[in-house]
């Protein structure tokens, strides 16, 4: 510990800490900017003087600014921060300024709270005439005629509050008690009186005396205080930039009452000085350490003492100044206590004296609830600026902030047994919208709750605009859908649309499958027809790029033909093997699957279709490959999967997956697995080695499904069950949308964008569906078309097209 300097006699306790926040649009000046190289994160809460939460108040600390939420949470980070001593200033409107100093020993969270009081009008009097105001309880002004600066001779109003050394709320409004005294030496005070006093034009521009002038100010000091109260005391104001009180004046005690004269008005303080020790307090329960609990120090040299006040940090400690050589009484309000205090222990301050000084919680905390989450917005994107906190009726825990991906970990204590028996809500906050949500309730057993999907701020406010191509069975009709909602914007109709395959979109033109006119090529905007060719009706999946369309058939042909006209560039013929693959492109190789006679995988040279490689497969390739990080992915129906070397073919692994890999559909890949759903499993195989990842029984009917994976999330469905959102790292649920059961009735295809899951449902008459994706809510129901079961494609307004899994292009 250090020593401030050397006096004798202390009387009071002054903990001005590390613990609950605030600051300043106050004075233009401002003190340097600290040098030290610490920087610091301070969070913390302003409340008014019945402790309710104050919203939009004004913090400053060391150039930084912040203004508190609607729970009058602030939050700043990367504060440069002096060692020692910094000053949080608070302002708002209507109410008297307050802050907070707090000790800074090096980098790290740090929390503060701070109380402000309105600024009351007390009395008015003419500047030509000077007056007399005084409070209700005792603190007068005394202003002399003609002493307003500037000449003024309007209208001056008075506020002033007086505030009670006595009362353990006075030291939330005030910044603390330490002070320089005319020596410049540092040290703390103990308070006899203290009041607030400003002076306002008629437009609320802050008044000052005249140079030379002098008011006389009146304080009242406690009954309990005048017995020791001495005959002359010197006078203290609050030096607003450097955040410190100064010494300047005396008053003299007549009648139960200090009375001096001052210069200019601000907060003033009839005190004594003593000499201070800097001092560490820990708090943990269970050897863990408590954060944010609220600690109050007490002098025992006296029977009516100022209380000093501050919260624990996220490691359970408070830095504080305490007085010289004297005994202190330690007391904790735990949160949810009811404000019941609890004394837990003695200190004797002294220069040796153990710091910093442990102290346990143990037998005052109880069972304890434990959670840890993550919080996103609408769309899916990590919350970053926000926080959450538990609340039961009135009770609110202090507030957790997330970090930069929008995770939080957090413990809380139930300190009055049986309060929090059935549990306290989750709240979490998102300061850059100023929403919040509700979340599960956590309950206090001493277990840890990690939560299965994240908190969403902001709900089904996700949206996406654009439009969706698409195509229903009944009356094989092709759509344009707006995004917005799910309307038509035009149809056209086909002859016998193929509905097992994924239309395309490129340059304002989409491209879809027929099985009598082979392949359409419409105008993406109107719906017209530009060109169709018969000779594609057997074709799957097409893929598109740079004016080029590839497909491939049933009859072992790839071809290329011109996007814009629909002529034929080249043909690759695997020699008579049917093809029931949808190609895949990536850089120059076209990838594609072949069945019957030359069963087996194939890459091309896209630019003119010229054979790269072969791999023969043993038996039927029947899905369509995956490329992803170098390898090609795909299965056969021999139950079996491989992974193939992306430049070579070359063999890497294969894995035992089961029957009914899915026909004519791609795997998805990505978070270094890969996903594939046979008959009755889903699993999740490593990219590296294929081993499983992880499975999970999953019945899907006679060709397997077709999961999807957008960030890291994966949505399957079964035949006939529900559809489920599932954490693509472990397999487990998040959420399942409701399904009547019938065979054929849930989604198989799935798309997500902007936070919206695209789903078509099966029974007839088959809607669209648009949901949020991380709840599942529903945002829109389209109207019924007809069994609207095909692969959607969605063009967003920036005009980029994003394909389900039933499409190479999805890759």
């Amino acid at each position: 510990m250090k020593i401030s300097h050397t006096l004798l006699w202390i009387s009071v306790v002054a903990l001005l800490i590390s613990s609950c926040k605030k600051d300043d649009p106050g004075p233009d000046d401002m003190a340097p900017l600290p040098t030290s190289g610490i920087s610091i994160s301070v969070t913390g809460r302003v409340l008014d003087q019945n402790g309710a939460f104050l919203p939009s108040a004004s913090i400053r600390l060391n150039g930084r600014t912040a203004t508190s939420d609607a729970n009058g949470i602030f939050r700043m980070t990367g504060v440069p921060a002096n060692e020692g001593r910094n000053f949080l200033r608070v302002d708002k409107d209507g109410y008297f300024f307050a802050g907070r100093n707090f000790h800074v020993d090096g980098n790290g969270e740090y929390r503060v709270q701070v109380a402000l009081a309105p600024r009351a009008l007390v009395g008015s009097f003419q500047a030509s005439a000077g007056g007399t105001v005084q409070t209700a309880d005792g603190l007068q002004v005394v202003i002399p005629a003609n002493g307003i600066e500037g000449g003024y001779q309007g209208e001056v109003k008075v506020y002033a509050r007086y505030l009670d050394p006595t009362l353990a709320s006075t030291i939330m409004e005030i910044p603390g008690l330490e002070a320089i005294n005319s020596n410049d030496e540092l040290g703390l005070m103990r308070s006899y009186s203290m009041g607030h006093i400003e002076l306002q034009n008629g437009s609320g521009e802050r008044l000052q005396l005249a140079a030379g002038t002098s008011a006389a100010l009146t304080f009242p000091v406690p009954s309990g205080l005048q017995s020791e109260a001495p005959a002359t005391i010197p006078l203290w104001y609050f030096d607003e930039v450097d955040g410190v009180w100064r010494e300047e004046g005396s008053a003299t005690l007549q009648g139960g009452q200090y009375t001096g004269n001052v210069e200019h008005f601000t907060l003033w303080n009839c005190d004594d000085f003593n000499c201070s020790y800097s001092f560490n307090l820990t708090i943990s329960c269970g050897g863990a350490p408590v954060r944010d609990m609220p600690v109050i120090i007490r002098g025992s040299n006296f029977t009516s003492d100022l209380t000093g006040t501050g919260c624990t940090n996220d490691i359970g400690k408070v830095s504080t100044m305490l007085p010289c050589n004297a005994l202190m009484k330690v007391y904790v309000v735990p949160p949810g206590g009811n404000g019941a205090e609890y004394l837990m222990g003695t200190i004797q301050t002294s220069i040796t004296a153990q710091d910093p000084v442990n102290l346990s919680l143990d037998g005052v905390c109880g069972p304890h609830a434990s959670v840890r989450g993550r919080a996103v917005n609408g769309a899916g994107v990590p919350v970053s600026n926000g926080y959450m906190y538990l609340r039961f009726d009135d009770f609110y825990t202090e507030p957790v902030f997330f970090d930069a991906q929008g995770n939080f970990s957090a413990t809380f204590f139930d300190y009055t047994p049986g309060q929090l028996a059935t549990g306290a809500e989750l709240i979490a906050w998102d300061l850059d919208n100023f929403a919040f949500a509700e979340g599960p309730t956590i309950q206090f057993n001493d277990q840890l709750t990690v939560l299965s999907s994240p908190i969403v701020i902001g709900g089904s406010s996700a949206s996406i605009e654009g439009r969706i191509y698409t195509g229903g069975f009944d009356d094989y009709t092709f759509y344009c859908l707006d995004a917005a909602d799910g309307s038509v914007i035009w149809s056209f109709d086909a002859g016998f649309l193929r509905l097992d395959v994924s239309p395309v979109v490129s340059d304002s033109k989409v491209y879809f499958l027929d099985w009598n006119e082979g392949l359409y090529c419409l105008n993406a905007i109107d719906g017209s027809e530009i060109w169709s060719n018969s000779n594609f009706s057997d074709s799957y999946s097409p893929f598109v790029e740079n004016g080029i369309l590839y497909s491939s058939s049933n009859y072992g042909r790839i071809r290329a033909i011109d996007a814009t006209t629909g002529a034929q560039l080249w043909v690759y013929d695997s020699g008579g093997s049917g093809i029931y693959s949808a190609p895949t492109i990536v850089g120059n190789t076209l990838y594609c699957g072949g069945n019957n006679a030359n069963p087996g995988m194939l890459a091309l040279n896209k630019t003119d279709g010229t054979l790269l490689w072969r791999w023969d497969a043993p038996d039927d390739v029947n899905t369509s490959p995956c490329v992803a990080n170098g390898k090609v992915f795909f299965g056969c129906i021999n139950q079996q999967y491989y992974a193939l070397d992306a430049s070579t073919g070359t063999l890497l692994w294969e894995q035992t997956v089961g029957n009914g890999v899915s026909m004519e559909d791609a795997p998805t890949a990505g978070l270094g697995m890969v996903f594939v759903h046979t008959v009755s499993k889903l699993l999740a195989l490593d990219m590296a080695n294929g081993n499983i990842v992880w499975q999970r029984n999953m019945y899907s009917g006679g060709w397997g499904g077709k999961p999807y994976l957008a960030g890291d999330r994966l949505y399957d469905s079964t035949n006939g069950g529900p559809v489920y959102c599932m954490d693509a790292a472990t397999g487990t649920t998040i959420y399942e949308l409701p399904s009547t059961g019938t065979v054929g009735e849930v989604a198989e295809h799935f798309l997500v964008v902007n936070g919206v899951l695209l789903a078509n449902r099966f029974a007839r008459p088959s809607v669209l569906e648009a949901r949020n994706a991380l709840t599942g809510d529903l945002i829109w129901t389209g109207a019924p078309l007809n069994d609207l079961t095909s692969p959607m494609v969605l063009v967003d307004d920036a005009g980029t097209a994003h394909y389900c899994t039933a499409s190479g292009m999805q890759q």
